[in-house]
């Protein structure tokens, strides 16, 4: 009587998970299309797709995006491809796009190296507090003081 029981549970479960799955699959666009075809690289699905090639309407394309490794990837597409910042303000809100740490952890290391010139020492030890590793946030800080 009880492996009747779960078999049916785990039937149960089986079928639930199915069904919520499916109902929340989602339509994938062109750009993710081409991503998924493992010989296409991120920057060649992003020079087909991409137009206008404008940080805005880069950043809105990561959104349609399901997959969020792909969603990441474009997302660096945009930071180190595309974006010309003005000031270091603009690369640190910028670098606030990633989900992943190391991603934007690397971010804020290039946005100290753009304006590595211009940036104060209080202003470089600020950015290396928005690390996530804190590994990272202390060799930042090392850099700072040199600065």
């Amino acid at each position: 009587m009880r492996s009747i029981k779960l078999y049916v549970t785990l039937f149960s479960l089986v079928f639930q998970s199915m069904a919520f799955g499916a109902a929340n699959a989602r339509p994938t666009s062109p750009v993710e299309k081409c991503l998924n075809i493992s010989t296409n690289l991120t920057n060649d699905c992003m020079n087909r797709h991409l137009k206008p090639k404008t940080i805005d309407s880069c950043y809105k394309m990561s959104e349609t995006i399901y997959s969020n490794h792909s969603k990441e990837n474009i997302k660096n597409y945009c930071f180190y491809n595309i974006s010309e910042f003005p000031s270091l303000n603009t690369c640190v809100a910028a670098s606030k796009k990633f989900y992943i740490g190391e991603n934007k952890d690397q971010a804020l290391f290039e946005c100290v190296r753009q304006f590595a010139s211009t940036i104060s020492v209080d202003k470089c030890m600020s950015v290396s507090k928005m690390m996530t590793y804190k590994d990272k946030s202390n060799y930042l800080a090392g850099h700072c003081t040199n600065l």
